[in-house]
């Protein structure tokens, strides 16, 4: 049976609008974005506001509250972060509560696949014009994600750019980080065990678990080159053979060909996917690294509602 969508826009007796801020996110201010709200909503509708200063997952009142349904829709404001811990605390206590983003990070991009706008009072006006649609994310150890996780190369990056970093560089912080650990990167010996099929050993620098539509899309323009509607991941472990190797490598990903390889890629397609290295590697799911020595990964096909204008992507 197909599941039904909540209802949206909320009305004046509708249980509440919370806004998760996240303070520290790269573009965030916080007095100017309350000001926003109350300017926007006004007395339309009824609205809190809470700044994250932990994570969401683990706040216990937090969790109270939206397994007991006191709020109408969750607003992560902040950055792909932000949104990786209300997606976490909604699929842990209540996924039928619907899901928004006002973008203040520095990638922000499932906003971008959801075609959310980056200035702050347009993403507002398209937050009150959005409709609730499925969203698939995938499940990560104990967390949550929507976008990437990955073993190996691609932690060691996230972790060379520290929050702090992030806010003064922007984007160049994850370029910073990247030069250092490829220079300095060093093989593994990877088990992988893609859905019931047999396990595999391959030896990389890392290993990436790609929620294919909502990573790929959110760079492209256009649709992807084959089976864009399916919901899937990619797992690809890289092994590049010179530093400037993972320039190809990144094309790849970003495009989602994976039709011609090159030599120092390989890929797979599953619903679920463990993998262990040999040696100890950092893991991260959206950006943030997480503990563990495995990677387990499972695809929740449209597990919570997410608002999104009519003429979005999905």
């Amino acid at each position: 049976m197909d599941r039904v969508p909540p209802a949206w826009p909320l009305l004046p007796n509708s249980p509440p609008i919370l806004f998760l801020i996240n303070p520290h996110s790269g573009k965030a201010n916080v007095a100017q974005l309350q000001q926003r709200i109350a300017t926007l909503l006004g007395d339309c509708l009824n609205y809190v506001t809470h700044e994250l200063e932990a994570e969401a997952s683990s706040n216990s009142r937090l969790a109270t509250e939206i397994a007991a349904g006191r709020y109408g829709v969750v607003i992560a404001a902040g950055g792909d972060g932000t949104v990786r811990e209300v997606i976490a605390l909604l699929a842990q206590h209540n996924p039928q509560i619907p899901f928004g983003i006002l973008p203040l990070g520095t990638g922000n991009l499932l906003a971008k696949f959801y075609g959310i706008p980056e200035e702050l009072d347009a993403a507002i006006r398209h937050l009150l014009q959005a409709q609730p649609v499925p969203c698939s994310i995938m499940k990560v150890n104990q967390t949550y994600g929507a976008l990437v996780a990955g073993i190996g190369t691609d932690a060691e990056i996230m972790a060379g750019a520290p929050s702090q970093l992030k806010r003064t560089l922007g984007p160049l912080a994850y370029v910073l980080s990247a030069i250092q650990v490829l220079f300095r990167q060093q093989r593994s010996l990877f088990f992988l065990r893609c859905d019931r099929r047999r396990p595999l050993l391959r030896y990389g620098n890392g290993v990436l678990v790609i929620q294919r539509n909502q990573f790929a899309r959110a760079f492209l323009p256009f649709d992807l080159v084959e089976n864009d509607n399916e919901d899937i991941l990619d797992i690809c472990v890289i092994t590049p053979r010179h530093p400037l190797r993972p320039l190809a490598i990144v094309e790849k990903l970003m495009t989602g060909d994976y039709a011609a390889l090159p030599q120092d890629m390989t890929h797979y397609r599953a619903k679920q996917v463990r993998i262990r290295a040999f040696t100890r590697k950092p893991l991260q799911v959206d950006g943030d690294v997480i503990e563990g020595k495995d990677l387990q990964v499972q695809l929740l096909n449209n597990h919570l509602w997410v608002l999104a204008s009519p003429h979005s992507r999905p």
